[in-house]
């Protein structure tokens, strides 16, 4: 999930299993049309809160599954904390 010059999103397998199939797949994206594009696909659309979100960005209208204003708080979500 590229677009232009950056990274817009990650994708995450939930349950480490081969191959994937959209409802076990989560993506971490910052753009409302990527949010789309997850939900159309099946897959859990993550918002990550944090970084390149412009001023006028509601992430909290996107309808993702979860924001997150913290890196940890997306890593506490998929179960990879410490």
């Amino acid at each position: 999930m590229t677009a232009g010059r950056g990274l817009r999103g990650v994708l995450f397998d939930l349950d480490g299993t081969l191959p994937d199939a959209a409802p076990d797949m989560a993506a971490a994206l910052i753009a409302e049309r990527d949010v789309q594009a997850a939900r159309n696909a099946g897959m859990i659309p993550l918002v990550a809160g944090f970084g390149y979100l412009g001023g006028s960005d509601d992430p909290a209208a996107w309808r993702a599954v979860a924001v997150f204003a913290r890196p940890e708080e997306l890593v506490d979500w998929l179960g990879l904390g410490r």
